[in-house]
């Protein structure tokens, strides 16, 4: 590809896909997102950026075409944080927009006479929970995969195996999908956040390339890519007379994380060895200054010790109660006053260090309860224990600081004061007036607001790796 490459942001929240993309020269276009604080953040931060609302109103017909269209569905409906309503669930289901609105757009470019690889958008940039492999016994999984892979085939089906694996391949005649679990502790931020990264390529099989470099590593460049092409080759070229029968589905049997292919056709598979593993962690910084992160989310106002690592930014910080993960200087823990237990959820990697370390795939480490002199309530009410900051939150998630602070304005012009009172319009019955409107909006940036926008983010440098790769494999070859 010779142009530059742009971006359409669906479900953008605060613009994490946006800013990813500009690091690496991809220009974001348009943006659709309903939640007030995002909009005003992206508004100011990318002011060239077009902001088209809810996405159910939009239609792909009047969308200018994109290179690659991003979206972080809601999610919801899919984690076990959540209702487990599956894509049935109210917001959960928005995924189906996101499929309806790349069909109309891509539809636009077949009727003007567009070559496979030409037509808009090429890729579909899709990130989400992993608790999507277990939704509905692991069938809204197969539904996203075969509904992004009938976007190039309408015909194409996807089976669904015993249990779905953290990375994947699916190969068609003349597209490709590659998925990956990405922990955002690995990658440079102490945060545990496991997400699933989609790629798919509806105008070639460059999706596997993006998401694992095959092909794309300086040594042994040649053997690997020979490797690839050999099996895309096993697996089959064509997508005629495809059906669920003839695919299959490989289970990991390496190492190192492992590459399924699902073809079609010949239904041949091969497991290829990832050579592009997620980046090692160091062990951080030593001695008793650095903060333990604590987490009194759970019924019953047990503290759980996270060691020095934060768990998973969730939307619900901005809900109020003791939704935001605490933090306590571990000069001020008294360790005789306290026993530990096995708990969920509990990790101990590290929280100042530039990369944290592992503690193990087994989510499974102590629990801090409280005993003694030092109990649960004397615990929580300590002058050294004190909530994240939302700018601390910034930092966990990849942000560069203050990201969700909004600039302070003393008028608006007529097409700004048309805008936001649309968007005011959306939670309130009565039409503001513009002093009452301004108000408002520089009041968005409440600590409540900003806590859950960042929960509802994404973690940037897992978002900049994937679009750095896109650039590489569709524009700088």
């Amino acid at each position: 590809m010779k142009e530059k490459l742009t971006l359409g942001s669906l479900f953008d929240g605060i613009g994490g896909f946006p800013l990813s993309a500009k690091e690496y020269g991809i220009i974001p276009i348009w943006a659709s997102e309903i939640e007030p604080l995002p909009i005003a953040v992206t508004k100011e931060r990318f002011p060239e950026m077009k902001h088209l609302g809810d996405i159910r109103a939009l239609s792909g017909n009047e969308l200018e075409p994109t290179d690659i269209i991003s979206s972080g569905s809601p999610c919801q409906d899919l984690s076990p944080a959540g209702k487990r309503q599956g894509l049935c669930g109210k917001k959960s289901n928005l995924f189906m927009e996101m499929i309806r609105i790349i069909k109309e757009v891509r539809k636009n470019g077949i009727n003007k006479g567009r070559k496979n690889e030409e037509i808009k958008p090429r890729i579909l940039f899709w990130e989400n929970v992993p608790g999507v492999f277990r939704s509905n016994h692991g069938e809204d999984f197969r539904i996203i995969l075969e509904e992004i892979c009938k976007i190039a085939d309408e015909n194409f089906t996807v089976p669904k195996p015993e249990k779905w694996t953290p990375s994947g391949v699916i190969v068609g005649e003349n597209f490709s999908l590659a998925w990956r679990i990405f922990d955002a502790r690995y990658w440079g931020v102490a945060q545990r956040r496991k997400r699933i990264y989609l790629v798919a390529d509806f105008g070639g099989k460059s999706a596997p390339e993006i998401l694992f470099e095959c092909g794309c590593l300086r040594r042994n460049t040649s053997q690997i890519k020979t490797k690839w092409e050999d099996s895309t080759e096993k697996a089959g070229n064509g997508t005629k007379n495809s059906s669920g029968d003839n695919l299959k589905v490989l289970p990991f049997s390496t190492p190192q994380h492992a590459v399924y292919c699902m073809g079609s056709a010949q239904g041949k598979a091969e497991i290829l060895q990832d050579l592009s593993p997620t980046l090692t962690a160091s062990a951080g910084t030593s001695g008793n200054n650095k903060p333990l992160v604590l987490d009194m989310t759970h019924p019953k106002e047990v503290i759980r010790n996270c060691g020095e690592i934060s768990p998973t930014l969730m939307a619900r910080m901005g809900t109020g109660g003791n939704q935001v993960p605490l933090v306590m200087n571990k000069s001020h823990c008294n360790n005789e006053s306290v026993t530990y237990t096995i708990g969920y959820h509990a990790f101990n990697c590290g929280f100042n260090a530039k990369y944290g370390f592992d503690a193990g795939e087994n989510d499974t480490t102590t629990t801090l309860v409280a005993k003694g002199p030092n109990a649960v309530y004397n615990i929580k009410n300590s002058p050294h224990i004190r909530r994240l900051t939302p700018l601390e939150c910034e930092r966990l998630q990849g942000f560069p600081d203050y990201w969700t602070t909004i600039t302070p304005q003393d008028d608006f012009c007529d097409e700004e004061f048309e805008f936001w009172k649309k968007i005011y319009l959306s939670s309130h019955k009565k039409e503001p007036s513009k002093s009452q409107l301004l108000t408002w909006k520089n009041k968005l940036d409440s600590n409540c607001a900003r806590y859950k926008a960042l929960g509802n983010s994404v973690a940037i440098p897992c978002v900049k790796y994937v679009m750095k790769r896109i650039k590489e494999v569709l524009y700088d070859k």
